[in-house]
């Protein structure tokens, strides 16, 4: 799978799709002009992975998978393991979440789905115990890698796109991020860059980090937070216009997911 800069895949975005803004950062102020998105707490995150479990397993009933979510009560500080992300575009449908688009295979999904398709990022991030005001809970030298919480963030366009230019100027692999949020409920987020990455600084903390991410990315790929995976017959089906047709198998197998080289 070809690997691309962030520039070249929001110079195709804004050919390929409509964006509208869901989020507002230090980057750009608000725009009253631009339509609201759905709510995130209307989101449905997709929830398909089966996984064989043990009765013994303590943490039988834990779901792993965490998706960060600001706070308008909090301000959160967050560093990067890697600045490579994953790219995919879908639809929005209430009452099915955000569905892949199946383009070039079908077109169904863009005129029986509510929203048009957009350009949907997600990376993981490592997320450090702060105050209410972002300041460590633990000092740095005294972290271990369980206090530093392994997460699953999902940006749209503007967002990456504010994360690109902090990249470019600061570097997100020496600087944290200090995040704050306007909105709960449409998570309007405020990005700040801090004056050194803590796991950049504290090689020992980086690597049991480093081992957590790994195996919290193996269970929580980030293909399963940027969509759901149906067929066209699926989607049909979940419409009210599906009529069997014999001989026509699911659109399922090739999902348009992007890995992209940076920030």
């Amino acid at each position: 799978m070809a690997e691309k800069d962030l520039a070249t895949v929001l110079a195709e975005d804004a050919e390929d799709a409509v964006i509208v803004s869901e989020t507002v950062s230090t980057a750009s102020s608000p725009d009253p002009s631009i339509t609201e998105p759905t709510p995130a707490s209307q989101i449905i995150e997709n929830s398909e992975s089966v996984e064989e479990v043990s009765l013994d397993d303590p943490n039988l009933f834990k779901n792993k998978f965490k998706r960060f979510k600001g706070s308008k009560s909090k301000t959160f500080r967050i560093g990067f393991i890697t600045v490579k992300i994953k790219r995919a575009f879908s639809h929005y449908h209430e009452g099915l979440g955000y569905v892949y688009c199946l383009q070039p295979t079908s077109k169904v999904c863009c005129s029986k789905l509510q929203q048009p398709r957009k350009p949907r990022f997600a990376l993981h991030i490592a997320v450090f115990p702060t105050d209410d005001k972002g300041k460590l809970l633990i000092p740095a030298s005294q972290l271990l890698p369980e206090n530093v919480q392994i997460m699953t963030m999902v940006l749209n366009s503007s967002q990456c796109e504010d994360l690109s230019i902090i990249n470019s100027e600061w570097g997100l692999l020496t600087h944290d991020l200090f995040i704050s949020c306007e909105d709960d409920t449409y998570q309007r987020l405020k990005f700040q860059s801090a004056k050194e990455a803590i796991l950049d600084k504290l090689p020992k903390l980086k690597s049991g980090v480093l081992s957590n991410f790994e195996e919290y990315s193996a269970e929580n790929p980030l293909e399963k937070s940027l969509g759901r995976k149906l067929s066209e017959e699926e989607i049909l089906a979940e419409v009210g216009e599906f009529t069997p047709q014999a001989g026509k198998p699911g659109q399922t197998d090739s999902i348009p997911t992007e890995d992209i080289d940076k920030l």
